[in-house]
């Protein structure tokens, strides 16, 4: 884990490129986990664009695994 990463998506979030480096993991492997709420949730950021929040990426690598869980 590198918390200290400076992607260069945005300061707020990952493309689901870099959280795979940052995780390092596989984007399909993220993609399966984003659907078994296993992984944070991909946002909206713009008509073309999906991101993942930096601080859920971080909560993820900490051991949260209940996303979509309430």
């Amino acid at each position: 884990m590198n918390s200290n990463y400076d992607g260069g998506f945005s300061p707020f979030y990952f493309s689901i490129k870099e959280a795979s480096v940052v995780c390092g993991i596989s984007t399909t492997t993220i993609d399966r986990g984003v659907k078994s709420n296993t992984y944070p949730p991909k946002y909206h950021l713009s008509k073309l664009r999906r991101g993942f929040r930096r601080e859920d990426v971080f909560s993820w690598l900490e051991g949260n695994r209940n996303w979509g869980v309430k």
